[in-house]
């Protein structure tokens, strides 16, 4: 940060004057934000796999999203963000085959428990949800550009892969850059990464789901997937791309050679990934019995609110271990603040005491001065409930307490832990 203060602020100004700087996974180091046009941020969040429901770990990177989404519009930007849905790929073709029923069948049922679990969690819709069964002519044009340029090849099985040696800046993303020239080999088992990474699936008539297309019968590849519906719907240079740490390497670094091999130019300015969610200290994982969705905590008791306020709880880089004693504060601060609310909404009577607004702005500062350095929530958050148990305590007049609620609406636009209040 003291390198940045050497800067010209000016040109680095947000919407409302503020300096917003992020941490860019491609540089490894926080940047001030830029966008490509003025006043406007374009986003690609990697969305839902819709084979089963959604986990927590899943709803970390969300609840992280929307709370890049919120600030960006709290500082005044128009987004337009787009989430992908992949509602075919050999995940949920399996998954449909095990069960012996149509793809659709499952991808629709799934579908539909994610957007209940966002409206639940206090998510902002984003501007599109492009489902990947409907962009097959695209991934299919993708692949044959691919091909007529010298990026990718066909193996002998009809898999069309991406070469990753002819993509020079192949690695930049990651740092996990190929360690040798890599053979084009004939079968598709035999590919390990980093190497050739498919776009193009083939498959015959005994394949329950596939196209036919100008490539042949088949599927498309995930990595070919989301690269397709972020250039139809975002153009060829995004703001940001976000998702999930693990997503890092190979998914979007594969889909960054694809874009900018496609379109000779940046794919996209500022890379923001999520970090692992643990459970009691240890990765979720359905054979340790620790695996949870939302609806478990919902069974238990829990509010979805205050799963919410836990996983917005540690800053977006560093690790959250998840643990039922969290959660259970978390519930107790979702019910001390609602009956904060209920008290400063009947405080019509009592008479102000003054100083209320000087330190409504000084608290408003602070959070605001959190949120711009890489979305510090954790210090937001500290310096938002220092304020509320500050005056949970104290006798609150009728202007001062329509202050105080005027100003935790306003902040709560970027937590979302009130809106059910």
């Amino acid at each position: 940060m003291e390198a940045l203060n050497r800067l010209n602020k000016e040109q680095f100004k947000g919407v409302l004057g503020m300096v917003l700087v992020l941490y860019n996974t491609a540089t490894r180091k926080k940047e001030p934000f830029i966008p490509l046009k003025r006043g406007e941020v374009s986003i690609y969040t990697c969305g839902p796999t819709v084979h089963d429901y959604a986990h927590i770990g899943n709803f970390r990177t969300f609840v992280f999203q929307d709370l890049l989404r919120r600030w960006l519009r709290y500082r005044g930007y128009r987004v337009k963000q787009v989430m992908n849905i992949t509602d075919v790929d050999e995940k949920t073709i399996e998954r449909a085959k095990r069960k012996r029923v149509e793809l659709k069948e499952i991808t629709s049922r799934y579908e539909r428990a994610f957007f209940e679990d966002l409206a639940r969690l206090n998510i902002e819709r984003v501007e599109y949800y492009p489902r990947a069964s409907e962009h097959i002519p695209e991934m299919v044009r993708i692949a044959k550009e691919l091909l007529d340029r010298g990026y990718a090849f066909r193996s002998e099985d009809g898999t069309v892969y991406f070469d990753v040696n002819s993509f020079k800046d192949y690695g930049s993303l990651s740092g996990k850059r190929p360690v040798k020239k890599v053979r084009r080999r004939a079968k598709r088992e035999d590919y390990t990464q980093p190497a050739h990474f498919a776009l193009w699936i083939p498959g015959d008539e005994r394949q329950p789901v596939a196209w036919e297309t100008e490539l042949g019968r088949g599927i498309p590849a995930w990595n070919c997937e989301c690269s397709a519906m972020a250039l139809k719907y975002l153009g060829e240079g995004i703001d940001i791309h976000s998702g999930g740490a693990d997503l890092i390497f190979p998914h979007h670094e594969n889909g960054k050679a694809i874009c900018e091999a496609l379109t000779g130019r940046q794919f996209t300015r500022y890379w923001l990934h999520c970090e692992h969610l643990l459970i009691e200290g240890k990765k979720m994982s359905k054979t340790l019995r620790n695996y949870f969705t939302l609806r478990d905590m919902l069974k238990r008791g829990y509010s979805p609110i205050a799963v919410r306020l836990l996983l917005l709880s540690r800053h977006y880089r560093r690790e959250l271990n998840f643990t039922f004693e969290k959660l259970g504060e978390a519930e107790k601060r979702v019910k001390e603040l609602k009956a904060f609310v209920v008290k400063l909404r009947e405080a019509e009577g009592l008479k102000d005491r003054g100083r209320v607004q000087e330190e409504l702005r000084r608290m408003k500062l602070a959070f605001e001065n959190s949120m711009d350095d890489d979305l510090n929530v954790e210090e937001a958050l500290r310096v938002f409930f220092n304020f509320v148990d500050t005056y949970r305590e104290k006798e609150v007049g009728g202007k001062d307490a329509r202050e105080i609620l005027r100003t935790l609406g306003e902040l709560d636009r970027v937590l979302g832990i009130l809106a059910t209040y």
